[in-house]
Parts: C-alpha cells; sequence; structure tokens
C-alpha cells in the first residue's frame, strides 16, 4: 500500500511539474510581504518546488510545509506633524507594535515605508531683502 501511495505522489509530482512549467513560475514582490499564498517552501517564490513540496506532503511523506507566523496588527495611531525649517514632520499613520508595519489607513492594511509618512523639514529660504 505505501509503494502505491508513492508512485501516486510521483505522478501527482510529475503532473504538477509539467503544469508549472507551462504556466511559468510566480515571483515575490519586490517590497517585503508577510506571506506569499502558495510559498509552502518559505523561499520568496512560487514554482516547481512548492508544489513538489506540496505533493509529498499530501502523500504523507515526512515533510512540512512553510506557515509563517502571521499575527493580528495591534495599530497605534499616530496624529500628522507638520514639518518645520529644521525638524521633520509626518502625516496621520498606523503602526503594528507587533511587526513594527507602517500603515496609512487603519481599514487598508497595506504596509507603507516610513518615507512614505515622513515630511522632510521645510529648511531655510535665504534673501538678500528683509521681510
Amino acid at each position: 500500500m505505501k509503494t502505491l501511495a508513492k508512485i501516486s505522489a510521483l505522478i501527482i509530482i510529475l503532473a504538477l511539474t509539467a503544469a508549472a512549467v507551462v504556466l511559468g513560475s510566480v515571483k515575490a514582490s519586490a517590497e517585503p510581504i508577510e506571506y506569499l499564498p502558495g510559498d509552502v517552501n518559505g523561499d520568496g517564490a512560487v514554482n516547481v518546488k512548492d508544489l513538489i513540496r506540496l505533493a509529498q506532503y499530501i502523500a504523507k511523506w515526512d515533510v512540512e510545509l512553510y506557515s509563517p507566523e502571521l499575527h493580528l496588527h495591534d495599530l497605534t495611531k499616530y496624529p500628522a506633524v507638520e514639518a518645520t525649517c529644521t525638524e521633520p514632520g509626518n502625516i496621520e499613520y498606523y503602526q503594528c507594535s507587533v511587526c513594527g508595519g507602517y500603515f496609512i489607513y487603519r481599514d487598508d492594511l497595506t504596509k507603507v515605508s516610513i518615507d512614505d509618512v515622513v515630511i522632510p523639514a521645510k529648511g531655510h529660504t535665504y534673501s538678500d531683502s528683509w521681510s
């Protein structure tokens, strides 16, 4: 019975591999993300290796699937601060105390970088005349 299960798993692997070769692979985006659906081996891409690992798992081989530590964001709201000539400011934003991620909207949990929330200092404007 174990031999039949292994043969079935190999047939599944071959079929999935052929499908993946025909369809191509899907790469992760350049921006960091918490989880890429389908990335069961944790390499940041969905490709033939994931199909093989999944087929092995379904066939009850001794393999584990990658499962990142997902969490609910614990958001703290930070009010907008106007930039001055010497100090940077920021737009209103939220920051997660668990992962440290920055978010512009409470209901849209798309992470942004700190550069997206910081407003640079205005600097000084010099003139020859007094005002």
